[in-house]
C-alpha cells in the first residue's frame, strides 16, 4: 500500500498537480526565515552559535541550521519544521551531533508567539519552547528536560537575534 501512494504521489508530481493548499503558508514561522546570531545560556556559561532557517522540500518544511563558532563546531543540529493539518500541529524533526539514538521528532501547538515543542526522549520529555518578540524582531528559545519526579529542568536558553 504505501508503495502505491508513493506512486501516485510521484506521479501527481510528474504532471504538474500541486496543490497550494499542500505547501506550509505559515507567517509566523516566516518571522524565522534568515540569518541569526544566537546566545546560549547553558550551564551557567555562554555559548555563541549561529542559525540560518529556510524553506526547504518545496515549502512543506522550515530547516533550521545550528551550529556553534568554534571551528570545526562543538555542536551542530539540523531542525525540520512542518504542521500535521490532520492533528493541528506543528512537528519538528531534530537531528544533531548526538546521532540517530538522540534524534527525536517533537509535536507542538501554537499559543499567540510561542510554540511548544515535547520531545519525548529515552530518559524523558524535553520540551523546547519558541517564542517570537515581535518587538524585537528576535526570539527566545527555552530548553527544558525532566527530572525523574517528571518536574520541568532549566537546560538551556537561546537568545536569537538577527545577524
Amino acid at each position: 500500500m504505501r508503495k502505491v501512494v508513493f506512486a501516485l504521489a510521484a506521479l501527481l508530481v510528474s504532471l504538474g498537480v500541486h496543490s497550494r493548499e499542500t505547501i506550509l503558508d505559515d507567517p509566523f514561522l516566516d518571522n524565522l526565515v534568515g540569518k541569526w546570531k544566537v546566545e546560549r545560556k547553558i550551564r551557567g556559561t555562554l555559548v555563541a552559535n549561529t542559525l540560518e532557517a529556510k524553506w526547504v522540500l518545496q515549502h512543506h518544511f522550515l530547516q533550521l541550521r545550528m551550529k556553534d563558532v568554534a571551528n570545526p563546531p562543538k555542536y551542530e543540529a539540523l531542525v525540520l519544521i512542518g504542521y500535521d493539518p490532520l492533528k493541528e500541529q506543528y512537528v519538528a524533526h531534530w537531528m544533531d551531533i548526538y546521532g540517530g539514538r538522540l534524534s527525536a521528532m517533537g509535536h507542538g501547538k501554537r499559543d499567540g508567539n510561542t510554540i511548544e515543542f515535547k520531545f519525548d526522549y529515552p530518559e524523558g520529555p524535553f520540551y523546547n519552547t519558541f517564542n517570537w518578540q515581535p518587538g524585537e524582531q528576535g526570539w527566545t528559545m527555552n530548553l527544558e528536560s525532566t527530572d525523574k519526579d517528571g518536574k520541568r529542568v532549566f537546560f538551556a536558553e537561546d537568545r536569537v537575534r538577527r545577524r
